[in-house]
């Protein structure tokens, strides 16, 4: 199977340098980890070397050069752009876009020398896999889909080393293979499985861990000529290696099961070693977007998205209207309190000083103190998906409490369910209803100083088939007990947290 590469040209006098020390001096002089143009300087050079024609052994030299510098500024820029709210700051977008090219380059030089040499090698075959798995990896941890190029290329690359036998016949333990073939299968069962399971749920704080337990079973994942299961149909995924497609649900595949090129995937594994660590998992209360450990929710949602049995509770329609959100609990209660402050009647004693401003503040709304205007794709009686060309930094993330303020003057609070970054800078995100009304109001504590007030909200929630009244928190103040005072205007009332 041929590789995708990229043009190339044979080198003259002024072309990147193809010798080890002229190499090496170059290489001297960068410092990428602690200078940003040197970074930049670093990734043109990779891709100049790319696009020159050069005999393998001479791409070897080059490309084992480059290496360890390129592998010490991957993982800063890794650790720099890990799991976060969207959309990142400018310098964090930066560093994603210079670490998504230095990875495709990484690949690339691997490609071109696998497609030079008579015979690809196995460790050659392994290094380009963990690049391209490194390069997905880094998309799902941007709320981003892994890159159709991507998948593409580890197709090709798989089918490449299958076709010139570095691959043990038939599905035999990893233990039974060397280290470095089993670094190959892994690496590509990592990009299978990130293609097939929704990360787009998984709160920031739950990322990195959900990718490190899902590492733990790469090995589990079976490739095989043929099913392995009477059931195939509804127990096993396809993939084609001849396209840039993701692994399907066998029952969904619409090509021809007699290709020579199909390849059947078996989960079955990776979904019994999640069923067994929920089942061991107990339900863990925590007053933040994620704690340390994975919980049950993060482990449902593994379960649910890689089995395929999540169904749409109901339809949707689809439509392009704008809305204003604003995100963050302090920031809906405080927008809700002074929204409810200036509905209040004036009082006639009371004398404007020559310091007040009155000019747009009794006009000023909830709506136009909302973060940014978004456009609502589509709604249905659960939830509605937004996207935005310009939210605010760090606004979006996987289980934020959301206000929706409509044209109509209608406000609804909801809360993040997934979030996806589009290559187009788009920012796609989904919102499931919680409640079509609230009650502002303002908490103290008998023990507190003078003049600390928090802002609250409450809501009417069905539990056990009952409404009951819950009031959302800011997280870290509060504990289950505390006494409080919740007033609203003149109103007050006495409550005590259960």
């Amino acid at each position: 199977m041929l590789l995708a590469l990229p043009p190339q040209t044979a080198p003259d006098i002024n072309s990147f340098p193809q010798e080890r020390d002229a190499v090496r001096n170059w290489l001297d002089r960068l410092s990428p980890v602690n200078e940003p143009e040197d970074a930049a300087e670093l990734l043109r050079g990779l891709r100049h070397s790319n696009r020159l024609t050069s005999d393998p052994i001479q791409r070897r030299i080059v490309l084992n050069e480059f290496r360890p510098m390129l592998s010490e500024l991957t993982q800063l820029l890794s650790e720099s752009v890990s799991p976060q709210p969207l959309p990142m700051a400018a310098p964090f977008r930066h560093a994603s876009t210079t670490l998504d090219e230095l990875l495709r380059e990484e690949a690339n030089s691997w490609k071109i020398l696998l497609s030079d040499t008579a015979r690809p090698e196995l460790g050659d075959t392994a290094a380009a896999m963990a690049a391209l798995f490194q390069q997905a990896k880094v998309a799902v941890q941007q709320y981003r889909r892994v890159p159709n190029s991507c998948m593409r290329d580890a197709n090709q690359v798989y089918a490449l080393a299958e076709a010139n036998g570095l691959l043990p016949e038939g599905s035999p333990q990893r233990g039974a293979t060397s280290n470095i073939t089993a670094n190959l299968l892994d690496a590509y069962a990592g990009i299978l499985i990130l293609n097939v399971i929704d990360l787009r749920q998984i709160r920031v704080r739950q990322l990195n861990l959900s990718l490190s337990f899902l590492a733990n079973y790469h090995d589990t994942v079976r490739l095989t000529q043929s099913p392995t299961e009477k059931t195939w149909r509804h127990s096993q995924c396809v993939i084609n290696l001849a396209e840039p497609h993701a692994p399907v649900q066998a029952a969904s595949y619409l090509g021809d099961f007699q290709n020579d090129t199909l390849r059947w995937v078996n989960f079955a594994a990776l979904q019994t070693a999640i069923d067994t660590r929920l089942a061991r998992t107990r339900t863990t209360a925590s007053m933040t977007l994620g704690s340390d450990t994975l919980e049950r929710q993060t482990l449902i949602r593994l379960s649910q998205t890689l089995s395929g049995h999540r169904k749409r509770r109901s339809a949707r329609s689809i439509n392009y209207t704008t809305a204003k959100l604003s995100f963050g609990h302090q920031q809906i209660a405080n927008q809700l309190l002074l929204d409810l402050e200036q509905k209040q009647p004036a009082d006639p004693n009371h004398e404007m000083s020559e310091e007040s401003n009155p000019k747009d503040r009794s006009t000023e709304t909830f709506h136009d103190r909302a973060n940014t205007e978004w456009v609502r794709v589509n709604t249905s009686t659960q939830g509605s998906g937004f996207r935005s060309v310009n939210p605010a930094i760090g606004s979006a993330q996987v289980g934020e409490l959301v206000a929706i303020h409509d044209d109509d003057n209608h406000t609804v609070l909801g809360m993040v369910r997934w979030v996806l970054s589009a290559d187009d800078d788009l920012i796609h995100i989904g919102v499931e209803y919680l409640s079509n009304g609230m009650v502002p109001v303002e908490l103290t504590r008998s023990d507190a100083d003078e003049g600390v007030i928090d802002g609250a909200l409450i809501i009417a929630c069905r539990i056990s088939g009952k409404v009951t009244q819950t009031i959302l928190l800011p997280g870290y103040r509060f504990h289950t007990g505390d006494r409080l005072t919740a007033s609203q205007a003149d109103k007050s009332k006495q409550i005590k947290l259960g």
